[in-house]
């Protein structure tokens, strides 16, 4: 069996552990959400719950994943690529993530979440020929996603200066 490094220093299993936290917090404070009326099952709880269920399925299988490649061997190759691997993107998104939770309550629902996945089109490289497309794919979205929670799950969406 080749030697491994401790458990507690691979990015790959310390990574998902920590992500298990977060979600544990997550859908820890989705317990703490209430509405204005009882609405039966699906509430304004219930996505959240969804978000953090799909996300443990998720974990489990790349822990299992991590596990297999530990116990194979594999891992000394995985950490060599990942010796070179570039996190420059991955951080943009968490940084951008991270400015959008800021600016949530101050622009409101709609413009934050308007700018936000348009930058993510823009990190990602959606179709990086035509500014037009992009723009109209981040209004469709914005605009999905606040009927989804503004009309039917009935949450209340932060406005900017009460208007957008």
């Amino acid at each position: 069996m080749p030697s491994l490094r401790p458990w507690w220093r691979d990015i790959e299993l310390i990574f998902p552990l920590c992500l298990f936290v977060v979600t544990s917090i997550y859908l820890a404070a989705s317990f703490e959400i209430s509405t204005a009326f009882d609405s039966g099952f699906v509430n304004s709880a219930f996505v959240p719950r969804v978000v953090a269920a799909v996300m443990y399925v998720a974990l489990v299988f790349v822990l299992r994943d991590v596990w297999r490649r530990r116990r194979s061997g594999a891992a000394e190759a995985a950490e060599a690529e990942a010796a070179g691997a570039d996190w420059t993107g991955p951080a943009k998104i968490v940084a951008l993530t991270a400015l959008y939770i800021v600016a949530f309550r101050p622009l409101g629902y709609v413009i934050s979440t308007l700018l936000y996945v348009y930058a993510l089109f823009y990190l990602l490289g959606f179709d990086e020929k035509s500014l037009l497309k992009r723009v109209v794919y981040a209004i469709a979205i914005t605009a999905i996603f606040y009927i989804l929670f503004d009309a039917i799950f009935n949450v209340r969406l932060p406005k900017a200066g009460g208007i957008l």
